[in-house]
C-alpha cells in the first residue's frame, strides 16, 4: 500500500453543508469558505501517482476520510466545481487506513465561487 505524501490538506466537515448526514451524504462547499484565493485546498496523493485529494476531517467524530477528485463540473470551459470522493477511513499513521465499502463512500463538491 502507498504512504500518502506528507502535505495533504485536511479539511474540516463544518464547512460543508449536509444533504443525508451520516454515511451516503453528499455535501458540498464553496472554496472561499476555506480561505482566500490561493489557499492549497487539495494536493498530489502518492508519489507513484497522479491522483489528488484532501484529508476531510468529521468535526463530530473526529473521522478522517482520504477523499480523490473524480470528477471536474465545467460549462463551456469555465470550472464550476470539483467533486471527491471518499475512497479511504484513515488511522493514525500515514499508511493506516481502511478502504470504504461502496455503501460507505460519500461525494463532497467544492463550488469555485
Amino acid at each position: 500500500m502507498a504512504t500518502i505524501l506528507s502535505g495533504v490538506p485536511e479539511l474540516s466537515s463544518r464547512k460543508f453543508s449536509w444533504y443525508k448526514p451520516g454515511l451516503g451524504a453528499r455535501g458540498s462547499a464553496e472554496s472561499s469558505d476555506f480561505g482566500p484565493v490561493g489557499t492549497k485546498l487539495w494536493a498530489r496523493l502518492y508519489n507513484d501517482a497522479i491522483d489528488e485529494g484532501f484529508v476531510l476531517k468529521s468535526h463530530r467524530s473526529g473521522r478522517r476520510f482520504l477523499m480523490c477528485l473524480h470528477k471536474v463540473d465545467e460549462d463551456h470551459g469555465e470550472v464550476l466545481g470539483w467533486r471527491f470522493l471518499a475512497w479511504w477511513e484513515m488511522g493514525e499513521g500515514q499508511r493506516e487506513r481502511r478502504m470504504l465499502e461502496e455503501h460507505e463512500r460519500f461525494e463532497v463538491l467544492l463550488i469555485n465561487d
